[in-house]
């Protein structure tokens, strides 16, 4: 489970978007099905490949939430990088990434990970 939060915005959504560029969800780019965007449930499967992690996120999922949720070039912070999932899928959408992990070969394996994606 992916929980969303969002600090209070400060006047309107779009207020909120002038000053932080959060905040606004771009709902014509669905994931599954435009005709169940937006939604509550986005139905995708679980990768394959863990990396040695037991949570390993969907990076397609997550480059997903990245380009609804975010403008480019947005700056994206995961602080539980975990094996680097979220840090393959901004680098994917072409944004700065800022990961920290507190386990060593998680952050080893993130690392790799990231720095391995081709452009």
């Amino acid at each position: 489970m992916i929980v969303l939060a969002q600090a209070p915005r400060e006047g309107t959504f779009v207020d909120n978007w002038d000053k932080w560029e959060t905040g606004l969800i771009d709902v014509q780019n669905p994931l599954v099905n435009r005709d169940q965007f937006p939604g509550t449930v986005i139905p995708v499967k679980k990768p394959r490949e863990r990396y040695g992690h037991m949570t390993a996120k969907p990076v397609d999922l997550l480059q997903h939430l990245i380009r609804i949720f975010s403008a480019p070039n947005a700056l994206v912070l995961d602080p539980f990088a975990g094996s680097g999932s979220t840090g393959v899928a901004a680098k994917r959408e072409g944004r700065p990434f800022i990961g920290y992990e507190i386990e060593a070969e998680m952050a080893s394996c993130a690392q790799q990970r990231i720095e391995g994606i081709l452009l």
